[in-house]
Formats: C-alpha cells, structure tokens, sequence
C-alpha cells in the first residue's frame, strides 16, 4: 500500500493540525494533503520541539523559503527568561520572510508563539535600511540608523546584532542572517558587499545587496503602553535593572519583547498575511506508531531489518550520508535481505524488504497494520544529520609554535625577554623619532628601567608563567645575573633533555612496524561513516597515517574537545593497524568508558573482518579466560579494556598499536606498566584535557601532537553557571530541560548520602522520573541503568562521577554538579562535555559553597570554567590548570626552580630548542631571527585594527614569520579583513620579507648608524658574499678582517624607503640564488 492510500482512509479534507500521528508521518501526510495548495498556510503544532522537527522535514522536500518556522520566546510557568538569542534570529527571519515574499508560504509554530505579540508588520517594514552595491550612503548617518535599530558597536563582530568598524570597512552581522556581511566603502560609495566567515573573519561570497532590519521585536520610538503589565512583567525588568520601562526600551534590553502584550499597537503574526488558512481538527485518530531508538547499534539495526522483512515489512531507510548508506546496503546484502536504493516514494513497490532513500527525516514510524515502517537518520544517531557547509579554503593563519593560543600578552601581566629577563608589560606605545614612527611593546624592568620592543620582535617576548602562582623578581637591565641565570638553565636544561629524550630514543632508534599505505577496503570504511569529518579530524588522520607509515613507532598525543571526533580518528588508526594483520589495545580509564568504546568499535566496524573483544567487570571470568586465550593466539584483532589490560597475563600475539584515551587518569603504577607494553609499537593518546605534564611533554618536542578544535556541525558552546547551591535554581533548571523533552545529569559525587538526595530531588519535583548510578553497584545494575536512560525511560540520572568518560547520550542537554569546587578543573571539564553533544543548547550549573569558604584554587578553577566557554577549549583549560597548580610541581624538583626563575613558556622554549639540537646534527644553536634596528617606520594604526587582542594576535604572528609564502597569507587575510594598507604598513612588511630572507641568510642584525648600515653575521662572511658586495657596491660597502661577520653598506643621502630597496638588492638578488637550494626560501617550513 502507497502512503497516499493510506492517509486517504483518515479523512478527505485538508487537514493541518497534528494529532495522532508519530515520528515523522505528519510530514508525509502534508505533503500529499497540500500537493494542490497555493494558499499561505499556518501549521500549529502541539510542542516547539515538534514544530522543529516538521520544519526539518518539510525542507528535505520542500524549498527552504517556501517554509517558515515562528517559535516562542521561553518562559517557565511563573518565570520570564531572557530570550534565547537562535529563537530572536528564527522569529525575525521568519517575519523578514513574510514581508518580503509575494510567493505562498508554510509557517510552522506553537500556540504559545501564536499568542506572544509582535512588531506590526508596517512599522517591521520601515525598521530597515538596504544597502545595494554602488549606490552611496552617508557614514555617520549609516551608523546611527544601525544603533537605533539595537546594533552593538564592537571591536571585532562575534554574534548577530554586533558591528565594527575599521577605516572605510563596516562590518555588520545582520539580525535576520546566517552570515555576517561586509562592507567596503570607497568615499560614501559602497565599492564590495560580501559575506564572511565568523571564525576566520576571511570573505566567502560577493553580494549584490543586503538588507538591515532590527534586532528586536519592539518598536523603542512609538510603543504606548495600553495597560498596566502583570506583576510578572514588573518583577522580571525590576531584576534586570533599576532603570524605567521606558528608559529600558530605549535601550532595547533583553527580554523588552515582553512588554509587546501591553503595548496599543502590537501585533500577531497573523497579521502579516491577510490569508493564512486555519487550522481543522482532524475526527479520526491515526494509528501510528514510533520507532524505538538503536543507540547507533548497528548489530541491533541489521537484525530488526533482518525480522522485519522475513515479517513482509516494507522498510524505507532514509540515510542522507552517500558513504553510510552504501555500507548498510552492503551488509543487508550479505544477509541475503532484499535491499534497494531509491530516489523518491512516488513509485512505492509492494514487495517486503528494505528501501533505501539519500534523503532526511526527523524520525521514523510504523504503520503495523500495513507492514510499513520508516526509519531515519536520527533513529541510530541520536541526533539529525548535519550536511557540512562548502566555505572557501583558508590557507594557514598562523605561523609560530602552539603557544600562540593561550600565551596571549595583556597589560600588566609579568613577560620574559630572552636578551633581558623578566619584566611587567605595560601596554603598546607609538613613539615619533627623527620623523620615523615605530609601535613598540613597552617592558617594565627593576627601578626605572625600560626596554622597548618593536611590534616585528614580539617572538622575542613571553608570557610569564611560573610555580604556584608567586609573582617572580623583575631583572635589572644591563645585569649579568640574567645572563647567568639563563645560561644556568640553558645547561641543565640540555641534561635534562637527555634524560627526557631516553625514552623517545629507545622509539626512534629502535625498529618499528612501517605500516602499509591505505587500501580499498581502508577507504571504503572512511566513507562508510555516519558523520561528515570535520577538517581537523581529517587533518589529524593523515598525520596519524603517515606516522604509522614510518619505520620508527608512533608516538603520538591528540587533544580535542568532549564529543570532537577522537573516537573516529582512533577507529581508523585501528583498522589500518588491523589491515596488516598487527593486533590493537585500547585502555581506557573506566568501566563505562571501555564499555562504550567497544560497543562503538563494534557497531561501526560491524561486516569488516575484525574481531573485537573486551575486558572489564562487565564481562565473566569464564568469557574473560577465553579472550586472554584468543589475544594470545591472534584470534583477537582489537581489544578494548580499562587497566586490567595491563595485567602480566594478557599477552598479545602482535601488537602493533596501542591506544590510551585519558591517559592523565591513570595512577603513577599503570602509567610504569604502560611503558612496558609501548615499547617498540606505536602509540596514540587521545585527551581533551591532556595532563600538563603531557602537554609539556609535547610542547617540548618529544611527543607529536595533534589538535581537534573545529567543533562538529551544528554544535553550540555550554552556557556555563557557576553559583551557590540553591533550589530553586535546581528545580528551574530541571523544568527547562523537560519541557524540551531533554533529559538531565545530576553530579552528586557521595555515594553514602546519594538515596538522600534522590528523595530531596523527588520532594522538590514529585513527578520526576529519577534513578541512581554509582560505581559499587553491580556491573549488571549499572548497564541496566545506562540502558534504561539512553533509551530515554526516565528524566534524571543521579550518579557520581562515574558518567564522567563514556556517557554520549545525545538528549541529555543540562547537567548540575554540586559541590563543583570539590573536583579538579580537567574533571569538571570532562563532566561539562557530557552535554551539549548536538545542535540543542547545553546548560551547565556548577553549584559551591558560599564564597568566603571557597579555597582561592577552588575559586580559580570555576572561574576557569566560566572564563572558558567556547567551543575547543580543552586545550586553554590544560594551560590554565598548568598555571593554578604551578609549572613547576609538574616538572619535578629538579625543574621546578627554572620554570620559576624564566617562566614556563621560555622554559618551554628551551626545551623544545634542546631536543632539537639532539635530535638534529645541523641544528644551528642560537640562531634567532635579526634583529632590525633600521629607521623605518613600523606600526599598525588603530584605527585599522581596533582590537587590542586582535593586534596583538597580528604581533606575534607576523614576529615569527620565517618563510614569504606565510607573509603573502598573512598580508592577504590582512587586507580581505582590513583594507587597504597604508605606506607605513608597506614598510613594515618589507621590513618584515628582509627579516625572513636575513634569516635565511644566517643574519643576526641590520643596525643603522649615521651613513650606513651594518649586517651582522652569526658567522664570517662568505668568501662569495664579499665578491657579490663589491661587484654590487664597489666603493659603498667594506668589511674587516677585524670583525670577520660584520658588513658595512654605506647609504649616505638614501630615504628609508630605499634603505630597504637597496638592502633587498644586496640580500635578495645576489645571495638567495647561491642559498636557494640550501636554505629554501620559499619553503612553507615553519619557526
């Protein structure tokens, strides 16, 4: 039977009110109800959650514009919330779209959306302002009209609703748009429109036009109230400020979309078509049933496929990911079940089996009567399908170490200089000299002493990071005590390298497995998953594989967020492991976390030839003694277990890598244990908040490390709380998450107390669906409870920490720790990413005791988590956590006075530079990049980059540059964000293409004195260089055999401007050519 005969039997007339039906079998039964229909229509649905999903559905068949969604503002039952800021953007796109089209539309809402007021669609209409290509515009009046409209004047836009402004660019992003646009002004002309990305700020797309509208529902200039709010009202805007109604509407604060009930002229959305059909009540129940959850079991989706057809079921399969839906195919196939892949339902067949569809639907259903049944997507995942965006590539952004992301300088924070010692930053300073003006970093040193840094020698300038957080001693300048106590630690530093680098030689010396280059069936599991790849994790497999590739073993960290894609990446390093018959141990901290890992092993490598098994307090003694049996006589390929993979009588037939997920969780004991089984095979270690040891160890050189930061598609960062305990906030908190038909975590970590709490919880909220987790109860008892709530059969799981590793449950979206200043940084960290895994809004509340019995470490780490927001923050967090409990005490007492003497980041620094050293025979010691002490001026205005934190990212990258392709992006990126550059900027970066081929060149300085300009050398000048100077120069240069490295070129009479000109004649026509092949100038190596 087709769909159509079966909506036909319900009722003939048009129908748009839902009621009876399940899954996703709404949106079919529209679709052949409104074929004819060219009338505007209202669709109200009885939850916002199911207004989503139908609007999700209606788009895969639909044109996107030709279906609105309208939703409503939040509020609990007797509390008013500031609106969500994705609610505010989908209610004024949708009235955007109803202004602006002439075409018949669908808009999808709630009857609560229904009843919050509006903006009258006339007043909505004069509420904005066009911007057309070509066509000019007064600047101050543009500006002004975008504050009156509720836009925010920023430094750098970042959400919608903000603006910048930089020299001739405006950028603005839109209320009512997905991406920000800029704009480029020539005069009052608008001379470019375009998109932009936000995370890179580079262009995407050239426009034609664009439209402003406000970024609230409400109009500040001609509202009136016509009645007194309700007490409600009142108490919400008397909490959000002491000011007026009327001097908060002026100001269009959060939330004044409240106030639209009370106001003459506010509106409904009705009231912007004139014809939208109503809804009717449909007479007959449909009897539609859901489809139950697979938790992205595979085994478990095959074998109900597998049933349901020998039942005589019809199956559509709607998989949207090409790759996914060929293997599933593929493994129907080798059951013998009857599989099809087709393009649409108009031709549905009579005969059972399964049809698979590369299309989306919310969820699946079942029509049991009829033997038919729809499953989606979301039914194994968990979560809709996220189609990745086609944006324009980005070449590199940054060219300098990995410290470039939290060694970030701030006023007033104690910095290192490599030649002067520790100094407290005092800010950026122009200074004018003799006509030349140059920006400099202004250090701060012992008395009165000053040292004044050029912007283009930033690299030279670290953060000061020491031990325990004790404030270090300035240095005094013109001092040997810093000279001493640098090259002090210089020296042991270098032995200390040695000892570091024992264990990393004994890997690199020794002889490991050169892994194969990628096979067919390699690539066919790639393409076979279920997500699409984020560009970090497809960066990072190719590392990993090209690390396997090599004769000596792997060693290997990867450090990504909560829910990144870690467990993909050590998937395939697995298989391609498993590819050349070399065996697979992955160890993971805890029960739950193995549990999870070798059921998601399994159901993503389910129909490959691999065997995978598992150790943990989960499985019998009996099934145990048969898997250590199986490892032993390489019927095993990957095993998965916590430590009791470590214990003497798990013996391995060939191991060829081994794989640790939160290696910091382990103890002193297993992590020695673990050495042992490492040796001579590759290893990876995945981590979102690696140990700062590790990290150090990194930083240092001696592991590789790799970084996971661009998040999934969709996913939003964790609004995070941190506050006293308090129950009502509790109870707040719980009701939000269940009136979206979410699920909830509550962290209480005292096993003795916990049935108390469960009854005080129960008491506060009487309905509450809650069951307990902790780790002394039964292996049988907890899987039972983990089961239960995945499959979502009760709100809220009370359990300790034991849910810290391996919860991935998609609709579990708020979690409540108490006593959260009890736990270390990294824990609440990884408890926090139990939420917040798709593209619903996560909440964190993090509950302590009262303020004056926080500890001040307690206090840092939740300041920590609040600071620390954004998406990809594991690895700020490792850094702020190195910081809180000191550089030093990581590094042993050895270390620990060095780290305090120079900071961490140099010290770092060092270390890096002395692994190098032996590790590299041509590793050149000491060789910086020149100085350059020529009068030329050198600094970025202001006003072309206003941000403080922007110019001093600009600072530090375009200090480490050490290749002219790196300069090129960097001035490219410059100029797509900025503009234009003006002629000092010119200068600058010719300075800055001096300094590179200067280091190349082995230069250690350009000075300028009166008349001339001294090169200095690390080394004697060549006997080539001198001939090359003299044929160049003739009587304008000279050398001494006195100081052997040091080259005088005289430029009496010369401009700045062909200062440089004339250095770059000397420098880069006559010496790269003979050095080119030598020293690479153009290669993309970085510092």
């Amino acid at each position: 039977m087709s769909l159509d005969n079966l909506f036909e039997q319900f009722e003939k007339m048009p129908v748009y009110q839902h009621k009876g039906f399940h899954g996703s079998s709404y949106t079919f039964y529209l679709l052949k109800v409104l074929k004819n229909t060219d009338k505007d229509l209202l669709l109200e649905m009885p939850s916002e959650e199911a207004a989503r999903h139908l609007v999700n559905d209606l788009r895969e068949f639909l044109k996107k514009e030709e279906v609105l969604f309208y939703p409503e503002y939040d509020r609990l039952e007797n509390e008013l919330l500031p609106p969500n800021a994705l609610t505010i953007f989908e209610r004024l796109s949708c009235l955007k779209s109803l202004v602006e089209s002439k075409k018949s539309v669908i808009v999808v809402t709630t009857k609560e959306a229904l009843s919050q007021k509006t903006i009258p669609p006339s007043r909505f209409r004069e509420l904005s302002q066009g911007l057309v290509k070509g066509k000019s515009y007064n600047w101050d009046k543009l500006i002004k009209t975008l504050v009156s409209f509720g836009y925010h004047r920023e430094e750098m836009v970042a959400s919608r609703g903000d603006f910048s402004v930089r020299g001739d660019i405006l950028d603005i992003f839109l209320s009512t748009e997905d991406q920000p646009i800029r704009c480029e002004f020539f005069g009052d002309e608008l001379d470019a429109l375009k998109t932009f990305d936000l995370y890179t700020q580079r262009s995407i797309e050239n426009l034609k036009s664009a439209k402003i509208y406000i970024t609230k529902e409400f109009d500040k200039e001609r509202y009136q109230l016509a009645s007194d709010p309700d007490q409600l009202v009142v108490d919400y805007f008397q909490s959000r400020s002491e000011d007026s109604f009327d001097e908060q509407a002026g100001d269009l604060v959060d939330g004044i979309e409240w106030l639209n009930e009370y106001v003459k002229s506010s509106a409904s959305l009705l009231d912007y078509r004139s014809s939208f059909v109503k809804p009717r009540l449909l007479m007959k129940e449909v009897n539609i049933d859901g489809v139950v959850y697979f938790g992205k079991n595979m085994q478990l989706l095959m074998d109900t496929l597998e049933q349901k057809v020998e039942d005589g079921f019809q199956i559509y399969l709607f998989l949207p990911k090409g790759g996914f839906l060929k293997r599933v195919q593929k493994l129907l196939e080798s059951k013998d079940v009857f599989v099809k892949k087709i393009n649409n339902l108009n031709a549905m067949s009579k005969k059972s089996g399964v049809y698979l569809l590369e299309k989306s639907i919310n969820s699946g259903f079942e029509v049991a009567s009829e033997k038919l049944l729809f499953i989606s997507y979301s039914d194994f995942t968990g979560a809709p399908y996220q189609a990745s965006k086609k944006k324009k590539k980005v070449d590199g952004l940054f060219e300098g170490d990995i410290l470039h992301h939290f060694s970030e300088l701030k006023e007033n924070e104690f910095v290192v200089h490599t030649d002067h010692g520790v100094a407290k930053f005092q800010g950026i300073e122009n200074i004018l000299i003799d006509g030349i003006k140059k920006e400099y970093l202004v250090l701060a040193y012992q008395g009165s002493d000053k040292v004044l840094v050029p912007i283009t020698e930033v690299n030279r300038v670290h953060r000061f990071t020491a031990s325990d957080g004790r404030q270090p001693k300035l240095n005094r300048l013109n001092s040997v005590r810093w000279s001493q106590v640098k090259n002090k630690v210089k020296k042991d530093v270098e032995i200390y390298a040695k000892e570091v680098l024992s264990l990393s030689a004994k890997r690199t010396i020794a002889k490991g497995f050169r892994f194969s280059s990628d096979t067919e069936l390699m690539d066919e599991m790639e393409a076979a998953f279920e997500y699409e790849e984020t560009k970090d994790q497809l960066k990072v497999i190719e590392e990993i594989k090209q690390d396997m590739q090599k004769q000596y073993p792997m060693e290997r960290l990867v450090c990504g967020d909560v829910g990144y894609g870690k467990t993909e990446v050590a998937i395939r390093a697995a298989f391609k492991s498993v590819q050349d018959n070399k065996q697979v141990a992955v160890l993971c901290p805890t029960t739950i976390l193995s549990q999870q890992h070798f059921q998601t092993f399994q159901s993503r490598l389910l129909g490959y030839p691999v065997k995978i098994e598992v150790l943990n307090r989960f499985v019998s003694a009996k099934k145990i003694k048969q898997t250590l049996r199986d490892i032993f006589d390489h019927k095993v390929d990957i095993v998965i277990g916590t430590h009791r993979l470590l214990s003497k009588d798990v013996k391995f037939a060939d191991l060829g890598l081994m794989i640790v997920d939160e290696e910091q969780r382990f103890g002193v004991k297993n992590k020695e244990k673990l050495k042992g089984l490492k040796a001579g095979v590759d290893s990876l270690t995945l981590s979102a908040t690696p140990i700062p040891r590790t990290l150090h160890m990194s930083l240092g050189g001696v592991r590789a490390i790799s970084l996971i930061n661009t998040p999934p598609m969709g996913r939003l960062p964790i609004k995070t709380f941190v506050l006293p305990y308090q129950e009502q906030t509790i109870k707040e908190a719980i009701e939000r998450e269940l009136k979206r038909n979410g699920q909830i975590f509550y962290i209480y970590n005292r096993v003795e107390t916990i049935e108390m709490r469960a009854s005080s919880l129960l008491k506060l909220l009487p309905n509450l669906k809650l069951k307990i987790l902790h780790g002394q109860m039964s292996a049988t008892q907890i899987e039972e409870v983990m089961t239960s709530f995945m499959r979502r059969e009760f709100d809220v799981l009370l359990a300790t920490t034991i849910v810290e590793s391996g919860m991935d449950i998609p609709n579990v979206n708020t979690m409540l720790v108490e006593r959260a200043d009890a736990f270390g940084l990294s824990q609440l960290y990884q408890l926090r990413g139990r939420v917040g895994r798709r593209n619903i809004q996560g909440y964190s509340y993090l509950f302590h005791k009262k303020d004056e019995m926080l500890s001040q470490v307690a206090r840092k780490r939740l300041s920590a988590l609040e600071e620390f927001t954004d998406l990809g923050s594991g690895f700020k967090i490792a850094m702020r956590d190195l910081e809180i409990r000191g550089a030093g005490n990581l590094l042993g007492k050895s270390q620990s006075g060095f780290v305090h003497n120079i900071g961490f980041d140099l010290y770092a620094k060092l270390l890096k530079d002395s692994i190098e050293k032996l590790q590299n025979s041509n590793y050149r010691e000491d060789i910086e990049l020149p100085i350059m002490e020529l009068r030329v001026s050198s600094y970025v205005s202001e006003k072309y980059i206003p941000s403080y934190k922007e110019r001093m990212d600009f600072f530090r990258r375009v200090s480490n540059l050490t290749s002219k392709q790196s300069l090129d992006i960097l001035k490219e990126e410059l100029f797509d964000r900025y503009g234009g550059f003006s002629k000092d900027m010119h200068l600058m970066f010719r300075l800055v293409e001096l300094r590179i081929y200067g280091y190349k060149l082995v230069i250690k300085r350009f000075r300028q004195t009166p008349g001339s300009v001294n090169i200095e050398f690390y080394d004697a000048i060549s006997d080539f260089m001198k001939k090359e100077a003299k044929e160049a120069y003739k009587k304008d240069y000279s050398y001494s055999d006195r100081f052997p490295n040091v080259l005088n070129i005289n430029i009496m009479g010369l401009n700045p401007s062909d200062v440089l000109e004339k250095l770059f004649i000397l420098i880069n026509e006559n010496f790269v050519l003979y050095y080119e092949d030598q020293m690479s100038i153009n290669s993309n190596d970085e510092d």
